[in-house]
């Protein structure tokens, strides 16, 4: 059914919603996100700005993480005749979509710093324009961009209250942000083994 799904999109599509879809998928990349983050921190509230800078770390490291655990080839490289665009974004393993969780972390990190209904509807509908434009370019299976959506939603849900909540203590901030930074590396040191001595036997 995933096959068809992109086959479909391969066959409705014009360079017009290749090149729509192109800008959309920019959405979730990392630089697009430092950006925002930057500016949250520099120009609206450097709490805000800490914490969503926090969470993106731990975003990245989780999906990093899945991506390693899986391995999941990406469309392209197992289904012959497909016309993937923007491939240059699509490295690495496929499961979960480092755009579509990128976006998702993002935009309802967000929507808990202005906290106003208007910024979750945007919050769900861009994470989802961005998960779809993944789809749509061919360069993620569906069920990866739900991956991202779920993984996402959830780091968010879970992280931003509790970082919010103790941001003014600073030893156990400090603490939070010692442990994150140590397991980022541990993730790291994970993700070498099971490359080396693991998954590729």
């Amino acid at each position: 059914m995933q096959e068809s799904i992109l086959r479909f999109f391969q066959s409705v599509t014009t360079p017009f919603w290749d090149e729509f879809f192109t800008y959309v998928t920019m959405l979730g990349e990392q630089y697009f996100i430092i950006l925002i983050v930057a500016w949250i921190y520099w120009n609206y509230s450097k709490k805000d700005g800490m914490i969503m800078m926090v969470i993106f770390l731990i975003s990245t490291m989780i999906n990093l993480l899945l991506k390693d655990i899986f391995q999941t080839k990406r469309p392209f490289q197992k289904l012959e005749n497909l016309n993937s665009k923007r491939i240059e974004t699509a490295i690495g393993y496929s499961f979960p979509s480092g755009h579509t969780q990128g976006a998702t972390t993002l935009f309802f990190n967000l929507a808990f710093v202005f906290k106003k209904p208007i910024y979750l509807v945007f919050a769900i509908l861009i994470s989802l324009l961005v998960a779809f434009s993944r789809v749509f370019l061919r360069v993620h299976w569906p069920i990866d961009v739900l991956g991202g959506f779920v993984a996402g939603l959830i780091i968010v849900m879970f992280f931003y209250p509790y970082l919010s909540r103790i941001y003014n203590q600073a030893k156990k901030f400090n603490l939070a942000l010692l442990f994150i930074l140590a397991t980022f590396y541990f993730i790291l040191i994970v993700v070498i083994i099971l490359n080396q001595f693991v998954l590729n036997e």
